[in-house]
């Protein structure tokens, strides 16, 4: 059976992030931690699984087999960064920190892709 990707669930009145188990919506990410806080909306509940994300899974050293430019100053580079174990754009040595990175990340807003 394949797994679920996790998505935001409105339970109560609030929403968290979760996956469906049956009848059952089991909390994903953040919101694992904090299942009776519900969030105000479905992409404040989103906005938390994709912090959980780049905070608890990013790789900083990634690599691709082709080149490509860089997503912060399109220098040629084969260097990527991994999050929840999908490399992400391309990223030279002085852009692939946590910080360049997660600023990327979170101006992204591409909620049809995959997080």
């Amino acid at each position: 059976m394949p797994r679920m990707r996790p998505r935001s669930y409105e339970v109560d009145g609030g929403w968290l992030t979760g996956t469906a188990r049956g009848a059952f919506i089991v909390p994903a990410g953040y919101c694992s931690g904090h299942p009776d806080t519900l969030h105000a909306t479905a992409d404040e509940a989103y906005q938390c699984y994709r912090k959980y994300l780049v905070e608890r899974t990013l790789k900083l050293d990634g690599r691709r087999g082709a080149p490509g430019p860089c997503t912060a100053c399109g220098t040629s580079t084969d260097r990527t960064v991994v999050i929840n174990g999908q490399p992400r754009d391309w990223w030279c040595g002085e852009h692939a920190t946590a910080e360049d990175v997660t600023a990327w990340w979170n101006s992204s807003q591409d909620k049809d892709g995959a997080p």
